[in-house]
């Protein structure tokens, strides 16, 4: 009906996201978890530790999606089918741990992660279900957040939240990286920087600075590319340049 102040508080809160109740508190206001309705719905599986918000989103869905839960699903949450993950209704245990549960469908996703330089999200404890969700998410991927949030769980936010922003790095950073493993450093999508900004950024309607494999940078001796000047991700300067055009940049590798 609208009423906002039944989840939140319009003044102050100790709660993440103006909540008046933390996690599920807040939920069971409402919902009952000794229901009928409520036991049938969720199979008999405990649901006190359980997070809501995993499945179900606080305000709205697409007509399509029943229950509030977010309209991309699990192909066996889908379906209702518990037992292809889950081995008992009595807890949360798993038939197989870790990502040899997801490989037993998944059975092309090991590749993923046969690169050089392999995602550190892969290899922590939790491993697939870092990014992605086992039962309700975002996109075809299933991520636990939209693209672009959901890898701010491991990494700080303070390089992406400058004045001017690169749009890639606002709203999907699989743009630019391999979100599982990479021969390139940095899990980029590819092998050549200049070529992979390129894909989006017009040279020919450029001014071009000389950069390559004949530049160096002189601060550090390596090839001269588009982030030697420019951040990729956010910067306080006009065209997301790493200092001021007028003159700081110029100087740290022009002398006057």
């Amino acid at each position: 009906d609208g009423d906002c102040y039944r989840c939140h508080d319009a003044h102050a809160t100790e709660n993440d996201n103006m909540l008046v109740k933390s996690g599920n508190k807040l939920c069971l206001d409402c919902h009952s978890l000794t229901a009928p309705a409520f036991a049938q719905a969720h199979h008999n599986f405990p649901m006190e530790k359980s997070n809501c918000a995993n499945c179900h989103d606080p305000h709205s869905t697409p007509r399509s999606s029943m229950a509030l839960l977010y309209p991309d699903q699990h192909s066996p949450f889908k379906v209702r089918n518990c037992g292809a993950c889950h081995a008992s209704s009595k807890d949360f245990s798993t038939i197989k741990d870790g990502k040899a549960l997801c490989l037993q469908c998944h059975t092309k996703s090991d590749n993923l992660i046969s690169k050089k330089n392999v995602h550190k999200a892969v290899t922590m404890p939790g491993e697939c279900i870092n990014c992605h969700s086992p039962h309700t998410g975002f996109t075809s991927n299933i991520l636990a957040k939209p693209d672009g949030q959901v890898c701010f769980n491991c990494h700080e936010k303070s390089g992406f939240d400058k004045k001017f922003k690169h749009k890639p790095a606002t709203e999907s950073c699989s743009t630019c990286h391999e979100v599982h493993s990479s021969d390139n450093a940095n899990l980029l999508n590819g092998d050549d920087e200049i070529k992979l900004c390129l894909k989006c950024h017009n040279a020919d309607k450029t001014h071009m600075h000389p950069m390559g494999k004949n530049f160096k940078d002189p601060r550090n001796g390596e090839r001269l590319v588009c982030t030697s000047c420019h951040s990729p991700h956010s910067s306080d300067y006009e065209n997301i340049l790493l200092a001021d055009k007028q003159r700081e940049l110029c100087t740290s590798c022009h002398s006057l």
